[in-house]
């Protein structure tokens, strides 16, 4: 059993320690918030015990094993620094840090600590995610895709009315690349690789923080396009396309529909009805890595991402490193500059 203890008490952190306690691996040990008298209400809903506001105490904590962290943006670095310094394995919201160099700092200090670092983009987990790579490698050679996530935001009329909510702002690391974006920049680099060219082209509100835009990757022979905005909903249709298929996704999160479309006729949906809390399969993969699990998913849906023969934790490490290489590139040729970049290049 992993006595988990939680930063945060937003619906997130709600959301998905539902998702731990359906797993049977985990118990909500402690929780840390600003207001003790907050973390106790959230807290003692799951049997919770413990209960704190500052992160140094909980990551000192002997009763704790693992920090789910799902503070805002900017405060993802500090908070993991702090409990995997101190020995705990950590699980952190996506996306898990501002820039790529407070990424490598933390996948370094995890592996000297001798913990995992986990980043929590649950669509990864999900069947449907993998079964999408799955038809991807085997359609032949691609000619291009489009992806889009784009949902209006209730806190954009904060920033209608001049105001400046943390998510739209660049002292907390907000915008819609971070936010929304990072799903499709997890399943671009996953299902296609790295690309070889990246770029940018988005709009900005008065915070300086993107409101949403267009990204294109360039790779060999055919071009990926992601439409992300967080000031407008979207039903464009996602879809991966090669010389003799093609692909149709209902979404590029949250996926419902996958369905395989062959040029000669015919069809074939390959999805599998979602579960009821999304959380589920990234808490189960997360509890049977840090458990000793190896395989973590029992589907291998990242072994053709392991290094030099690694496992499972490190395939996921390799990825995160990657998005968060790819993100800060993106962002910073936009013109997007962070507090954090200050410091963590």
């Amino acid at each position: 059993m992993i006595n988990l203890g939680i930063v945060s008490t937003g619906w997130i952190s709600d959301s998905f320690a539902e998702a731990c306690v359906r797993t049977g691996m985990y118990r909500i040990a402690a929780v840390c918030s600003r207001q003790v008298e907050q973390a106790e209400t959230f807290g003692k809903k799951y049997g919770a015990t413990l209960f704190f506001n500052d992160i140094h105490t909980l990551a000192a904590c002997d009763g704790v094993d693992a920090v789910y962290v799902a503070s805002p943006n900017a405060l993802h670095y500090g908070h993991c620094m702090a409990a995997l310094g101190a020995g705990k394995h950590v699980i952190v919201e996506k996306p898990a840090f501002s820039n790529i160099g407070e990424a490598r700092e933390a996948f370094t200090l995890a592996r000297e600590k001798g913990v995992l670092l986990l980043e929590a983009i649950r669509s990864l987990h999900e069947a449907n995610h993998g079964a999408v790579k799955a038809a991807v490698a085997k359609i032949g050679p691609l000619c291009g895709a489009n992806l889009s996530f784009m949902k209006r935001s209730p806190r954009y009329d904060l920033v209608l009315a001049g105001e400046a909510p943390a998510i739209f702002t660049l002292e907390y690391s907000g915008g819609a690349l971070m936010d929304l974006g990072v799903y499709l920049i997890y399943d671009a680099v996953d299902w296609f690789g790295m690309p070889q060219s990246a770029a940018y082209y988005c709009h900005k509100a008065h915070t300086g923080a993107d409101t949403g835009g267009v990204v294109l990757l360039r790779y060999a022979d055919y071009n990926v396009v992601l439409n992300v905005s967080k000031i407008c909903n979207s039903y464009m249709v996602n879809e991966i396309r090669s010389r003799d298929h093609f692909i149709l996704l209902d979404a590029a999160h949250n996926m419902r529909s996958v369905r395989l479309l062959h040029n000669s006729g015919g069809e074939e949906e390959l999805a599998q009805p979602p579960k009821d809390n999304w959380m589920d399969d990234e808490a189960l993969c997360f509890a049977r890595l840090i458990g000793g699990n190896g395989d973590g998913d029992s589907n291998g849906r990242y072994g053709d991402r392991d290094v030099d023969g690694g496992g499972q934790y490190e395939a996921l490490e390799r990825l995160s490193l990657d998005v968060h290489t790819l993100m800060t590139e993106l962002r910073l040729g936009a013109g997007i500059i962070f507090p954090a970049d200050e410091v963590h290049a």
